[in-house]
């Protein structure tokens, strides 16, 4: 929830280091963990981390995000177009 755009570039800072976009990621979340004194569990963010593990949730977030503010309402708004022609055409004959 507090995730802000310097934590995003913290992380692309690291990938330009490391050149892996997911090692940047584990990297970051050891450095936060370090942060409020949790340095014995850093080590436990490499065993717990995978790209597909990270690609999986973000590839979910990001279609969930695309559903909300992207396709319903572009759907919903084809609908309504829709919705029009088939009242204005309503009383057509196609024999």
């Amino acid at each position: 929830e507090s995730f802000s755009l310097q934590n995003a570039q913290r992380i692309k800072e690291i990938e330009q280091k490391v050149n892996h976009d997911i090692k940047a990621i584990e990297y970051y979340l050891q450095e936060e963990l370090t942060k409020i004194k949790l340095t014995s569990h850093a080590p436990f963010i490499h065993w717990g981390i995978t790209s597909d593990d990270t690609n999986n949730l973000a590839n979910g977030l990001a279609l969930s995000e695309c559903n909300k503010k992207v396709l319903v309402p572009q759907l919903t708004a084809l609908l309504t177009v829709l919705k029009k022609i088939a009242v204005k055409n309503k009383k057509l004959d196609f024999k």
